[in-house]
């Protein structure tokens, strides 16, 4: 089956927060004033459960994609590493840019015996890059 991503999405920029509207969902990504350690339910305006979001780092200098930002925050959305699964999802913010790299990580693994080594593993990876910015 052929994957298909979200079709319809907006951003709102608020004085306190950073909103993305993705089919119809409302997720709040980030937090302002950005402070390193803060937190926040990035679920807060859906009804999905609960999910700690966390700024990890703050003005920290970065290069993605051979593009150099002097300002990034990086901002932890969730993790959970067990013998089952493993998740992940992160996002990095440079000041006056916006969003320059996104990486989701889904997998569930599994063993067709029941006993370990794990023999099957089920998911996906996904990773977004910024390519270039600027005014046209």
């Amino acid at each position: 089956m052929a994957w298909i991503g979200p079709r319809v999405w907006t951003a709102t920029k608020t004085k306190s927060t950073l909103e993305r509207k993705e089919e119809n969902t409302t997720y709040q990504r980030l937090v302002f004033p950005v402070r390193q350690g803060k937190q926040w339910n990035g679920n807060v305006y859906n009804t999905f459960p609960e999910k700690d979001y966390s700024i990890d780092s703050t003005d920290v200098a970065m290069t993605v994609n051979n593009l150099h930002f002097d300002s990034v925050a990086v901002v932890n959305q969730y993790q959970e590493n067990n013998l089952v699964k493993y998740q992940y999802e992160k996002e990095k913010y440079a000041r006056n840019v916006g969003l320059i790299f996104k990486q989701r990580d889904s997998l569930y693994f599994s063993s067709k015996s029941g006993s370990l080594p794990f023999n099957d593993t089920v998911g996906y990876r996904f990773t977004q890059k910024i390519i270039s910015y600027g005014k046209k």
